[in-house]
């Protein structure tokens, strides 16, 4: 706006020659006066305009006078409306609005020649020959005046689109989405977070048209720029942010994605973002792509970039050294785990499918009396020390320190039979202490 200073004075100076704007001496104390004197009259007008603006009939040669004189002053704008009448104002998104119409006389001109906000965007749009304006509902309050500027400048009005603010949870209770307080309110966070861009695109769209998510699924191949966004269909009492959502629109974009996709993503990603990731990839680049197939590939284990180190460094951990919390130990406090672990890794996988990985698995199980059949277990329990379940998580926590992960026998034909029998001699060495 600085650098366009000319054209709104330019703007300013036709109004004031046609009496659609004056300019304003009035004093910082003067306002406070006019202030005193609305509230002691308990007038329904709070602001300058009408009978209180002080210098809005002042004749224009004392004015001129007072500007030769180097007296400080504000251009105002003049309002046509000098009582109080209702006016209705449309919305593509709320539909009709009554509202007060203006009749304040808002500076259009500050006393360093620059704009207020008022006045740069009727002329700015104006002159950008500007169609829908969109913005916060918290400018509802300024549409009468907006409009009203716009006719009395001979403008075509743009249409209005008010939408709602992104809302939080924040205990019981909503509130809007802040910039200080959330960093989900950054546009950076989601790439800093290692979202796709179009599921955070996707996600958004689920914000402002509800239809969108019948669409996606009636549409499954089709990208969502196909999908028509209608304003009048947006949410007019404001959308609730949603991180469950938006990671599970992630997580099946993600899952669309072929593994050179996921390489070609990662990898931009971990070089803005993640270095010790990139140090992964750039230590043995066909070893990671040769991974990624473990955790990508009829799965939905990641809903953004920034989860694979975390949640595979079993994969990547040329140091692995088996930690167990609360859960997993839990699960190596069962009967016989430490039988089970020996027994698995005495026996050789290398070469078999998993089909009889499984079935030398339910071999183990039988033995130690855990049921290979998860019904009868669920029917009658109580005559079982646990399921197939409970063997092959025994199994799982060995292998990777968690209690959910991708397929066992593609991790351990990843990590390869020495490191498997490794990570088992680690679990048998601790269930032995």
């Amino acid at each position: 706006q600085s650098e366009r200073k000319e054209v709104y004075q330019t703007y300013a100076k036709y109004m004031v020659e046609n009496n659609l704007a004056y300019p304003c001496f009035c004093t910082k104390e003067e306002l406070e006066q006019i202030r005193e004197q609305q509230t002691q009259e308990k007038s329904s007008m709070l602001g300058y305009g009408g009978k209180y603006a002080k210098y809005r009939d002042f004749a224009p040669e004392k004015a001129i006078e007072k500007i030769k004189n180097g007296e400080s002053f504000v251009v105002r704008y003049r309002s046509p409306i000098t009582d109080f009448r209702r006016v209705t104002v449309e919305d593509i998104v709320r539909g009709k609005i009554e509202m007060e119409d203006n009749n304040i006389d808002i500076v259009i001109i500050k006393g360093d020649g620059l704009p207020t906000y008022h006045f740069a965007h009727v002329i700015d749009d104006h002159l950008m020959h500007t169609t829908h304006v969109i913005r916060a509902d918290e400018w509802i309050a300024s549409l009468p005046l907006h409009v009203q500027m716009f006719k009395v400048l001979g403008f075509k009005v743009p249409k209005y689109a008010h939408v709602c603010p992104i809302l939080k949870m924040d205990g019981t209770s909503k509130r809007k989405l802040s910039k200080r307080k959330d960093p989900e309110a950054r546009v950076g966070f989601y790439f800093e977070q290692g979202y796709p861009t179009v599921a955070v695109k996707e996600y958004l769209l689920n914000l402002i048209n509800s239809r969108f998510e019948l669409w996606r699924k009636q549409n499954p191949n089709i990208s969502y720029k196909d999908f028509e966004v209608k304003l009048s269909e947006m949410n007019s009492s404001g959308a609730l942010f949603d991180f469950l959502k938006l990671e599970n629109i992630s997580k099946k974009i993600i899952k669309s994605m072929s593994n050179q996709e996921v390489f070609e993503n990662v990898i931009f990603w971990a070089k803005q973002n993640s270095q010790s990731l990139l140090d992964i990839i750039n230590s043995d680049s066909d070893r990671f792509i040769e991974s990624i197939s473990i955790w990508h590939e009829n799965r939905m284990d990641i809903a953004k970039w920034s989860e694979i180190e975390p949640k595979f460094t079993y994969l990547y951990n040329k140091n692995f050294i088996l930690e167990l919390n609360e859960e997993t130990s839990a699960y190596f406090n069962m009967k016989f785990v430490k039988e089970i672990l020996l027994d698995y890794s005495n026996i050789n996988f290398e070469g078999k499918d998993s089909s009889e990985w499984f079935e030398s698995v339910k071999q183990i199980a039988s033995k130690y009396n855990y049921a290979t059949n998860t019904k009868e277990y669920k029917l009658n329990p109580e005559n079982y020390n646990g399921s197939i379940i409970d063997v092959t998580t025994f199994i799982r926590i060995a292998l990777t320190g968690k209690k959910d992960s991708p397929d066992i026998l593609q991790i351990s034909n990843f990590i390869g039979k020495e490191e498997t029998s490794n990570r088992l001699s680690q679990a048998i060495t601790l269930l032995s202490k």
